[in-house]
């Protein structure tokens, strides 16, 4: 097949005519958020290459060797307006990116708990103690949940 111009979601240089997800971002310094421990949002309308860029970072995040990445969608999780359903969710969602982007190692533990403390236990389970990791998180839309007591 040959490569064509992509609109439906994200692109692969392998198949789309596409510019590099990183030289977009004109002046971004993009190491310095692994290296000095930073949290950021990407923020940008739809079809604008957020999920291209992301994965294409996680790629050189894992291939740098400077820290362990996982993308992670959590666009399933839109639905739920409680907390209590979304968090399981997103737990799900990581685990499901992780056993498909990382070594076996990497990938955190499915854990049984409060939805309080669940998503922070599962994300700091199995991390390496050797090396930072990131999460890289894409939702299509903002998500908005409210926690009951």
């Amino acid at each position: 097949m040959s490569k064509f111009f992509n609109t439906t979601g994200p692109c692969n240089p392998d198949d789309h005519y596409m510019l590099p997800p990183k030289a977009r971002l004109v002046g971004a310094t993009l190491n310095r958020y692994i290296k000095n421990k930073l949290f950021w949002v990407l923020h940008a309308p739809r079809q604008i290459g957020k999920t291209t860029f992301l994965q294409s970072w996680m790629q050189e995040i894992n291939t740098s060797g400077e820290a362990i990445s996982c993308y992670v969608s959590i666009e399933r999780c839109q639905g739920f307006p409680d907390a209590r359903d979304a968090i399981p969710a997103i737990c799900d969602a990581a685990h499901e990116f992780a056993k498909k982007e990382l070594e076996p190692q990497y990938v955190p533990q499915k854990i049984e708990g409060s939805p309080a403390s669940l998503l922070s236990d599962m994300l700091s389970n199995g991390r390496p103690k050797s090396r930072r990791f990131l999460w890289l998180c894409c939702s299509m839309k903002s998500m908005s949940c409210k926690i009951r007591p």
